[in-house]
């Protein structure tokens, strides 16, 4: 038995000085290879048998996010699963989707690939750049939380773009370019009109089947060190309102957080008021106070991870989930 892990840890030391050695060679040519096939040497193939790279643990795992996490989630988990699968085996991308999948599961921020991230011609840099910015911008208009579904499809998508075009797979890379503006063109259309306008019906949805109620989830920002809702936070209240009108039958859960710039106690009892705010909006419109249940943690959840005494919008909010 000695002999045996004897032999193994030392070729697990080979083969990691060999995959050092390849990527020192790589960085020295200005050349990083994504892909175990791209190693020079190869990585032995024992190795991945082995389990030495993680592409399926979020599969062991229950999302815990908002609407818009939770759509990352299982598209992130579809590609992880599409890249080990694959008769082209890609290890390496499997477990950046799995664990970027994992992180999304968590109710954590996971950012799109930037062009920077992959190796790209010359020509295909600025149309990932452009895409990138088009699909910001939406998100800014409040995407992300008037839809959550179709702006988490956008995201995944494109990382199963630029993942494709960097390994010149044309065919897949053109089907996911498409279900990327598809979906985008989704969250543009309703992000661009204000919020408590008629929904949104997609063309080529049958109406009957548009306008069936589904649970949502919505986000309501607010000013730093304040119980005022910014722009974006009262139209996100508005819609949760109509849609909460609108599926009489559902409960609604809020949750009030705050950022981490202040005492912890006044950070909870300052969440717990946003609660109580948006609690009041939605009973003044008519809504049953019996339909709603809330918490607060204060700066002990963070939607947005960050170090202690830091302003950031993303954690200034309450979350409004119709279930």
């Amino acid at each position: 038995m000695r002999t045996k892990v004897f032999i193994l840890g030392a070729c697990l030391v080979f083969a990691v000085s060999v995959a050092v050695s390849s990527a020192a060679n790589a960085a020295k040519d200005k050349v990083f290879p994504t892909k175990i096939e791209n190693l020079n040497p190869p990585l032995p193939a024992t190795i991945v048998g082995w389990g030495a790279f993680d592409t399926h643990t979020a599969e062991d795992q229950e999302p815990a996010g908002i609407w818009f996490h939770n759509g990352l989630y299982d598209g992130y988990m579809e590609l992880a699963s599409s890249r080990r699968s694959a008769p082209d085996v890609d290890w390496l991308d499997s477990e950046h989707f799995n664990h970027k999948a994992r992180t999304a599961g968590k109710g954590s921020i996971v950012l799109p690939d930037k062009e920077s991230d992959r190796v790209l011609s010359k020509f295909d840099r600025p149309i990932f750049h452009a895409a990138l910015f088009r699909m910001y911008t939406a998100f800014d208009r409040g995407g992300r939380e008037v839809a959550p579904k179709s702006a988490a499809e956008a995201q995944v998508s494109y990382d199963c773009w630029i993942e494709a075009t960097e390994y010149d797979r044309e065919e897949e890379a053109k089907a996911c370019r498409s279900a990327f503006e598809a979906a985008l063109a989704r969250v543009e259309q309703v992000a661009d009109y204000k919020l408590t306008e008629a929904p949104f019906v997609p063309s080529g949805v049958p109406q009957m089947a548009a306008m069936a109620p589904q649970p949502e989830g919505y986000l309501v920002y607010f000013e730093w060190d304040s119980t005022n809702m910014t722009p974006a936070g009262q139209a996100a209240l508005q819609e949760a309102i109509r849609s909460a009108q609108n599926m009489a039958e559902t409960r609604i859960a809020l949750v009030g957080h705050a950022d981490t710039s202040g005492q912890k106690a006044y950070n909870q009892t300052l969440s717990e008021k946003r609660a109580l705010v948006v609690i009041q909006g939605m009973t003044s419109a008519g809504i049953s106070r019996a339909r709603i249940s809330w918490d607060a943690f204060g700066q002990t959840r963070l939607l947005v991870p960050t170090a202690d005494g830091v302003r950031e919008q993303g954690n200034r909010v309450v979350e409004v989930d119709l279930m």
